[in-house]
């Protein structure tokens, strides 16, 4: 795999984990409004706990998707820095050995 095809595949798979961040978000934007009440549900359940154990599983998985988001748009980044770090260290090597090649004034 040459240098070209390698950084190519950096930025799309890039792309790749920004849509995943993206999807993941989306879904916890969905889950904050899947909120229910007892008129919603029945009486029976506040008194039996349904009400609670619903409440406890929408947060939890509101949190979840939340940090699934934060964590796939970091990964994303991250592979963006790793392809402008290469692209830096291999533009330095060019420059730094151009003059090898050049001629010299005598």
């Amino acid at each position: 795999m040459t240098l070209k095809v390698a950084l190519e595949a950096l930025a799309a798979d890039a792309v790749v984990w920004d849509d995943v961040s993206s999807t993941l978000g989306g879904a916890r934007d969905s889950a904050v409004g899947l909120t229910v009440s007892e008129a919603q549900m029945s009486w029976a359940a506040d008194v039996t706990g349904l009400l609670q154990t619903y409440e406890s599983i929408r947060s939890k998985t509101q949190t979840l998707l939340g940090d699934g988001a934060t964590q796939t748009s970091t990964m994303a980044e991250g592979l963006r820095q790793v392809k402008a770090t290469y692209e830096g260290s291999d533009q330095a090597a060019v420059e730094r050995l151009s003059s090898a090649w050049a001629p010299k004034d005598r």
